[in-house]
């Protein structure tokens, strides 16, 4: 299963044949009016969550299936309540399991400007680096630095996953 997150609002899940046949799912008989094929989806979605990525639609969750060549690939989209304003909504769940991911060290620092200097502490593992933005920071500012990397949302507390499994970075 590879887990890719979109943005905080969309996760994309590639299946292979094997996970599906697993899973008792097959594409040709996905229909939401099958209680099998929403099982199959929710556990799924019980695995995206294991693996530290938070699907918690607010209003509805939107989910989207095509085929690939081996398997198939689902979107989960959290579609936020009517009239929220989209930057903030998502962002404004627990705090102290948010942290920003970044492709490259410049993006990580330019987003790192728009929050508080000395509240901020950065990680890298391999070629991804991640922000954890502290508790002193307001909405806006969260989603500007936002727009130069994706939200990484848990369960409970990011510091010590990253602590574990990261080297820190020294912001200059």
């Amino acid at each position: 299963m590879k887990i890719n997150a979109i943005n905080e609002y969309r996760i994309e899940v590639e299946l292979e044949s094997a996970e599906m046949e697993r899973l008792g799912l097959s594409f040709e008989a996905m229909d939401w009016s099958d209680i099998e094929t929403r099982r199959a989806l929710w556990s799924v979605l019980g695995l995206v969550r294991e693996r530290g990525f938070l699907v918690d639609p607010a209003g509805k969750l939107l989910i989207e299936a095509g085929k690939t060549g081996n398997g198939v690939r689902l979107c989960f989209t959290a579609l936020p309540p009517r009239g929220a304003d989209v930057n903030v909504t998502c962002l404004k769940r627990e705090k102290k399991g948010l942290a920003l991911r970044f492709a490259s060290f410049s993006d990580l620092c330019a987003a790192a400007a728009f929050l508080p200097p000395g509240n901020v502490e950065a990680y890298r593992r391999g070629n991804d680096y991640f922000l954890l933005p502290g508790d002193t920071y307001g909405d806006t500012a969260l989603a500007r630095a936002a727009e130069f990397g994706t939200v990484v949302q848990t369960r409970g507390p990011v510091r010590p996953i990253m602590e574990e499994y990261c080297e820190r970075v020294e912001l200059s």
